[in-house]
This record gives C-alpha cells, structure tokens and sequence, in this order.
C-alpha cells in the first residue's frame, strides 16, 4: 500500500510539468488532497486553513519525492505563474484590460453554462467539469465542443479555501484554451483585492513560498484582464439585455446607467463574436437598452442560516433576478450546510424571453450522480421543460410600472407591496386567459422622494412604454407627477395613500382602493372619544401633503366634538432625531396620541419618548403609518395594546377567498403575512383581471375604463363598485386592537 502510494506520488508528479493538462490530469491531482479539511477559523471574509496546510507541507511521501529530486509540491506550482501569463497577454491581445464589459449576440439552443462562486472547492469543480464532458460541452483536452456554448465563472474564484491555486489553476487552462468561449467575471474579492490579505497569500506563503512574488504578481496583472459584465442580446430585440455580474455596484443599478453610455454598442454585436467595451469610453445611447435579466455572483447575506444552489430572487427593476452557488466546500458546508455541486445552464430561446434556466447538480456527500433539478423559465421562474416548442415560443409582455420606496424610511412598506405584486402577477400569468402572454411589472426605487418619483415615471414611460403605475406608494411622491394624473395620461392604479386630492372627480388618472385619510381620521377620533371619552389629543405627523392634510382633518374634527385644545408635534420626511417633539409630549398629560406618519420614525419617535411616558396614553394610528415590524415593536418593546385603522381584512384570520388564496401562496414563499402585501395582492389580482378581459388590447385608458365600470364586481369575497365622486371602488375599514381577535369591519 505504502508503495503505492510512492509510485503515486512520483508518476503525478512526473506528469504534471511541461504539459497540455488534460480533465484526467485533474481528476488523478484531486485524489492527493483530503477535500474535507479542516478549518482553524471561519471567518466569514477570512477563514484561516493554516493547520491544514502545515500538515500538507511536510508529509513523509512529499520527502521522499524532495529527495529523489521531484520539485512537485503536490500541483506545478512551477506551471502557474507562466499559465497566468500566458493567458493574460492573450486577453490584451483581445482588448481585455482595464475596466471593461464584454458582450455578443445570442442566437436559439446558445447553450452558457456559469458557475457560482467556486471559492477555491477544487474537487467540486473537477466533478462539475466531468459532467459537462458528460453532456459533451468539453472534452478532455478542456476545451469547448461548440462554437455556441460558453462557460463563465461569476466572480469570486480565488477565496475561502486551502485550494485556491489548485481551483485557479484549472479556470485557467479552460481559459487558455478557450480564449472566446470561457470567461472569468470579476468580483469584489478581486477588485477589491480582498484575495491579497486572504488564504490566496496564506497557501502561498506555507506551501509555496519561493513562487510568492512571481505568483501574486502575475494575478495582480491577470485581474486586469477580467470583465465586470458579461451580457448577451439579441439582433431582433438589442435593447434587452442578459447580464451576468458579480459586482454589486454594477448589479445594482436599476436605470442602467452604465449600459446607456455605450453609444450604439449593443446594437452591433455579432453571433460567434465577443465584443469590449471599455468604461473610461462613457458615450451617451441614443438608442435605449435596458435589462431584462440578471444572473447575480455575488455574496449570500452573512446572516443566512442556508443556501439553496439556485435561487430566483426578487427583480430590480425592469430585470429578474437569478442566483446560483457552486461552492461545494468545507466553508460553505460548515457555514450554510451547503452541499451541492451545482451549476446553471442558460439555454437560449428564440427570445430571451423564451430562454430556460437548468440547474445541475448532486450532493456530494450522497455520493449521487448529477441530475436535472429544475427546468425553469428564465423570466418568471416557473417550470417549463426545454423543448423546440418552449424555445421557439414569442410570447407578448404587457408591462406594468411601479415607483416604490425600497431603501428610506418606506422600506419596509415598499419591501412588503412589492411581494403582493410579484405574488398578483405569478399568479395572474398562469391563467388560459394570457396564453401566449405575460404580465410583468418594472419596479423601481424613488426613496421616498418626488423628484425620484417623477424620474421613475418618465423613464417608465420613455423605456417601456408604460402608462400604468400600480400601487405607487405615498402623497408627495405621488404629487410628483399631479400633471400626468389629472390630465388622464398615466393610470395611477391603487395609490398607498389616502390623500383627499386623489378623491376628487377631477383626479381622473387615479382610481383607489384603500379609503381616504379623511375618512380614517374621522372615524378613529369618533371612537376614541366615545369609547373612552377621551379630550386630550396629541398628533404626530409627517409635514407634508399627507400629515397636514391629517392634521386637518382631525382638527376639524376635534372642534365638532367641542374640542378646542390639543398637541401637534409635526416632523420633516426621513427625520431621525425626534427630541424637540419628544420634550414637548412629556410636558402634556395626553390621553390619546395619534400618529399620521410613517412606520419608521413612528418607531423611533416612540422610542425615543420611552415606555414610562406612554403607558397610560392610547397610540393610534393610520393604516398608512402601521406595518408588522411597527407593530411587533409596540407589542413586545412598548407592551402597548394600540388602535389602528386597516385597509384591507385580517391576513392571518379572515375566511375571505382572496385571503385564503394569499396566505397559501405566502405559505409557499414562507413568508409572514402582512397587511401591505395583502393589500398589494388583493389590488394586483383586481388589475390582472382587468387586463384578462381584453389582453390583446391593453392600454392604461382600457384598464381605467374597465375598472370605472366596476359594479358589486366580486373578487372571491370582496365586491367593488366605482363611486365617481371620489374615484374609489371600496370604503371599507377595519379597526385592529391589538387583542389577537379577529378585526372590526367599521365600514
């Protein structure tokens, strides 16, 4: 046995110098290296393998092989430096250096095959690329079959493991023998040289420190060469892109500003062809693109308790979302209890919309072979097999828009309706009534700000043509585009707020769902003063359009009820310091405190008064102002039983059709249910109704001409009916005490 494992050693040894490396060449240098080591440290950045490697460096066999004058330390480390070389200058010769894109005209059955994270699982990689000899997309030689399929690694290669050069070394003889077909997409961990302080020095260092300098150097020199954005069009649709990053600067932008200064580059790629662009180059496009598909490289969230090896995740923008992991190592098992060996493969249809993602894999301590886990529709994510009638298919999309906070103090809200979008429309796409067409919606960020706002609008507009805005969240924001309401040229389909200016006849882009401002105020102040007899009010509201006009409201309100006195503690958007209001709250005995705000500086608003000063006052609040993380935190922090006005039924109690159908389909997402995203739902499924009536003819005059005629129209359980007057369709309020009992309909 001892013997051999000798001959082992110095056959490898002998081979593996002065070479064309072969996949077999890689499956024999595997078999020398223990894949499960062990780690002395797992930082999540940093994991430190320093023991194992020790314990590789000085073994009996790798004395022996010193003394029998074999300079191998297990892989040509003598080879990788060269190999680096001579693959970088191939790159520049290609124009690939610097910061750069690279891109090229997708055709049908294209086949790219991409990788997520590899870092550093050598052996997993090795058994991947098996596979991919298996279904013949290499051979092995390493090089690719087909002038049609591509492989490219998604960032974040050289990371997390005590095989980093071993995983780096076989990327790059794909690489070099596949100049045009292989593709190596830089990450943060190389354009930030995270790599440098991380186990890439640390293996170097204790296993092969006379290669230190020349190797390092070299990959300094080598991430030159590597592109931020790999994208893929086609001749017929040029505007819409594939792209595949593993930057998040880049992954990020929903407007697609670095695709839109491009010139007409997108519009000139050639099938076969893979074409650069380098940054510095910025030209304005005349003509617009944007992108319709993101395959995402880059890091889980820390905080992840598990990873799945493909994950669709929620769009940005007018693009959906794909991620995929490949990193079947010791780290990611210890710290994700991930398993698989795993890759996607993007075969490409007549459209890109008609493309499917598969998923591959095994898990590799089942010791099972690779499978086809999932065939699945790349826009949607819906199962869909891969077949010449699924490839070939065209389907119409018919665009929706909408303008959410997703990153200021709406968040939470913002985070919450988009769910009940996307939730409306899978559902809604998978109706007879849209066979051969497909709702969609583009979704973007306006922080809560009207210029943003107004942005979003007009780039929907411009860009996809889009002239329905649904569920656009807020009163200033969506004053932002007052113009474009009133006059009829856009359909502002259920408004998240409660504004009296959206409940006028003259309002005749809007039609709303939720009940107006007026009405909640008016009829929370109406029960608390006759409940409890309560005639000491404070008010906390946001000064804008839609605090103000709360503030009104109860002010007239109050003075009806012979009420002349009562505090006002007004607030600027996006505030955090609540100090002046806080102070002038303790100095008032208040029976009841009202909040006509926003969730989060409502929180920290009552945060910052403190629990001892609210236990004997009544907090009440507009459904506007109130979502489950504010109501968690008066619940389990304050210990307070509040009042608040809903919108819509209880999500988790109430026996309507349409909330039992939401709360299957959340139960399937495993996600809590929610009032936003119930509202959101309820809305979204009423839009999609609308526009299954008529799908060859939708417009946003169309959609507000079939919703004006609503009629007792029921939507499995809840019925609407157009009022003119205030250009709602539903009145209805729920009053929530915070009992754990199911909620009062008032009206």
């Amino acid at each position: 046995m001892l013997c051999r494992k000798i001959l082992l050693l110095i056959f490898i040894s002998a081979a593996l110098h002065g070479k064309d490396y072969t996949l077999e060449d890689l499956v024999e240098l595997t078999k020398l290296y223990p894949e499960n080591a062990e780690v002395d440290d797992i930082t999540f950045n940093h994991p430190d393998f320093s023991t194992f490697l020790e314990n590789q460096r000085g073994g009996m066999y790798k004395r022996l092989l010193r003394f029998l004058g074999f300079k191998s330390k297990d892989f040509p480390i003598e080879d990788l430096a060269p190999l680096m070389k001579e693959v970088t200058e191939a790159q520049e010769k290609f124009g690939r250096s610097g910061e750069f894109i690279l891109a090229t005209e997708l055709a049908l059955n294209d086949r790219i095959v991409i990788f997520g994270m590899i870092q550093g699982a050598f052996h997993s990689l090795v058994r991947d690329l098996l596979e991919l000899k298996r279904q013949g997309i290499i051979d092995s030689s390493l090089k690719v079959i087909s002038a049609h399929d591509r492989i490219i690694f998604n960032g974040t290669v050289v990371a997390r493991s005590p095989f980093i050069l071993q995983t780096l070394f076989v990327v790059l003889l794909l690489m070099k023998n596949n100049p045009n077909n292989v593709f190596y997409i830089k990450s943060d961990f190389e354009q930030q040289e995270i790599w440098f302080s991380n186990g890439f020095m640390r293996e170097l260092d204790i296993l092969f420190r006379p290669f230190l300098k020349d190797v390092s150097t070299a990959f300094k020199k080598f991430v030159t060469t590597l592109p931020v954005s790999f994208y893929g069009n086609y001749s017929e649709t040029p505007q819409k892109l594939l792209k595949i990053t593993a930057l998040q600067s880049y992954k990020n932008d929903q407007t697609d500003t670095l695709e839109n200064q491009t010139g007409d580059f997108f519009y000139r790629l050639k099938p076969d062809e893979v074409s650069v662009w380098l940054l510095d180059k910025k030209e304005k496009s005349e003509k617009i693109v944007h992108t319709s598909v993101i395959i995402d490289g880059s890091d889980p969230v820390v905080t992840t308790r598990s990873i799945e090896p493909l994950d669709f995740l929620e769009p940005l923008g007018a693009a959906s979302v794909w991620r995929i992991f490949s990193a079947a190592s010791t780290f990611f098992y210890k710290l994700y209890q991930f398993t698989d060996d795993s890759f996607m493969t993007i075969i490409c249809g007549k459209i890109l919309n008609s493309s499917i993602v598969e998923l591959y894999g095994r898990n590799r301590f089942a010791q099972e072979p690779f499978r086809l886990k999932e065939s699945l529709e790349i826009n949607l994510g819906t199962p869909l097999a891969v077949t010449a009638e699924n490839l070939n298919f065209s389907e119409k999309q018919i665009f929706v828009g909408s303008s959410l906070d997703l990153s200021k103090s709406n968040l939470i809200m913002g985070d919450r309706v988009r769910t009940g979008i996307l939730l409306g429309i899978k559902q809604a796409n998978g109706s007879p009534e849209l066979k051969g067409m497909e709702i969609k919606d583009v979704i973007l960020d306006d922080r809560y700000t009207p210029f943003r706002a107004r942005h979003n609008v007009e780039m929907l507009q411009r860009d996809f043509g889009i002239d329905t805005l649904l569920l656009p969240i807020g009163t200033p924001t969506l004053l932002a585009v007052r113009d474009l309401i009133v006059s009829g040229s856009i359909l502002a389909a259920f408004p998240v707020t409660g504004s009296m200016f959206w409940r006028h006849p003259e309002a005749k882009g809007a039609v709303n769902y939720r009940p107006s401002y007026d009405i909640e105020v008016e009829k929370l102040i109406d029960y608390l003063t006759k409940e409890y007899s309560f005639k000491i009010f404070a008010f906390f509201y946001q000064e804008d359009e839609y605090g103000i006009d709360c503030m009104k409201k109860a002010r007239e309100v109050l003075k009806a009820k012979g009420i002349e006195k009562w505090i006002e503690l007004p607030y600027t958007r996006n505030t955090t310091d609540f100090t002046k209001q806080r102070d002038l709250l303790k100095n008032e005995q208040v029976e009841a405190l009202g909040c006509f705000s926003t969730s989060q500086p409502t929180q920290e608003f009552l945060r910052q008064v403190g629990v001892e000063n609210l236990a004997t006052v009544k907090v009440f609040a507009l459904a506007f102002a109130v979502d489950d993380t504010f109501e968690a935190f008066v619940k389990k922090e304050l210990g307070l039983k509040c009042l608040f006005s809903r919108a819509v039924p209880n999500p988790k109690l109430s026996k309507l059709g349409i909330v039992q159908e939401y709360r299957h389909l959340m139960d399937e997402l495993k996600k809590p249910y929610d009032v936003y995203s119930l509202e959101s739902y309820i809305c979204t499924t009423l839009l999609c109704e609308m526009i299954k009536k008529s799908p060859n003819n939708v417009t946003h005059l169309t959609l507000l001409a079939q919703l004006e005629a609503l009629n007792n129209y029921d939507l499995k359980g809840l019925t609407f009916t157009f009022d003119p007057s205030d250009r709602q369709i539903s009145k209805r309020i729920w009053f929530d005490f915070q009992d754990g009992a199911d909620w009062l309909q008032i009206l």
